[in-house]
């Protein structure tokens, strides 16, 4: 549940199929590895471990670790749809995640659209944002749906382990 905590141990099988020449470097680099391995289909443990910090203070500058990680997690789980639902075996939740992003994006444009047009041309606003709304949600549900079975069709690969 904390892959930070600085516990890791992987089978060199593991180790092997996941680049580790090309891991992110910085401190989300255990993220990193989590998206490969997943992606890869390997089996993921989770080892209670307590963390124990004492009087040190972190060098972490959270404004920086923040955009940095984040932006590696949004390139990884787009590549990690990518390899495992669509290159190394095609599986139906790829339309769930591209259906709803595009009906979704739709929505979103035809919204801001609506706005401008209610703003700029003085366009009656109703009809095009209740259909721009309809379109949002419905693709929204499809993402949502995506997660849940994407969470789903992952839960066999991890395992807890409790002391």
């Amino acid at each position: 549940m904390d892959p930070q905590n600085g516990y890791t141990a992987i089978s060199h099988y593991a180790l092997a199929n996941v680049g580790i020449e090309n891991l992110y470097e910085y401190y989300g680099y255990c993220n990193d590895l989590l998206v490969k391995l997943n992606a890869k289909g390997m089996r993921v443990a989770d080892v209670a471990i307590p963390a124990v910090y004492g009087d040190e203070n972190s060098s972490i500058d959270y404004t920086t670790y923040i955009r940095k990680v984040s932006g590696m997690l949004l390139r990884n789980f787009f590549w990690r749809l990518k390899v495992k639902y669509l290159v190394l075996d095609f599986h139906p939740l790829a339309l769930f995640y591209l259906f709803g992003a595009a009906t979704a994006g739709l929505g979103l444009a035809g919204g801001l659209w609506s706005v401008y047009a209610k703003v700029v041309l003085s366009d009656p606003l109703f009809m095009r944002a209740s259909a721009s709304l309809l379109l949002f949600s419905v693709g929204s549900m499809f993402l949502m749906f995506a997660m849940l079975f994407d969470m789903q069709a992952n839960e066999s690969r991890e395992v807890q382990v409790r002391e």
